[in-house]
């Protein structure tokens, strides 16, 4: 299996998250907590304050997201809510959906549905994600080939 190549698409592909073109030659930072813990403990405006400074950014965080069940698991449609009122443009919403049920949700407040690398391979999600009709960050799995990636990238929705 081959990449893409120059001389099949030549020109840069741009996506739209949100206000904020992605690709070509404009440089994007993808930042932000990475759970929102509270409304008040709210590490969002020292973020959006450092976005300001880049050329063009997105703000990111995961609603809920924890390697251990007894650790804290997010807040849920309530997180999304904080997250979806979010520095003025040019920014966007970026979280990330850890399974089927959650892209409902995230869909609903957020500009653009990330797959983390340890749901690469979930065909479930991936098809989800692509049906929700907003821009989908893929993140690479761990010891994922790049021909994989692409090819999870390219998963039809169905």
């Amino acid at each position: 299996m081959s990449s893409p190549r120059r001389d099949v698409h030549r020109a840069d592909s741009v996506v739209q998250i949100g206000d904020v073109p992605v690709g070509g030659r404009r440089f994007v930072v993808i930042g932000g907590p990475c759970a929102v813990e509270s409304p008040r403990a709210d590490p969002r405006r020292r973020t959006a304050r450092a976005r300001r400074r880049a050329p063009t950014s997105c703000g990111a965080g995961p609603s809920s997201r924890a390697s251990s069940p007894y650790a804290f698991q997010g807040l849920g449609e309530e997180g999304l809510r904080i997250l979806a009122e979010r520095a003025p443009p040019p920014a966007a919403v970026v979280t990330e959906a850890l399974d089927v049920g959650q892209v409902d949700l995230v869909e609903k407040y957020a500009d653009a549905i990330q797959i983390g690398s340890r749901n690469m391979h979930n065909f479930p999600l991936l098809k989800r994600a692509g049906r929700a009709g907003k821009p989908v960050l893929l993140k690479r799995g761990f010891a994922a080939t790049l021909d994989e990636l692409l090819m999870a990238a390219e998963l039809r929705p169905g």
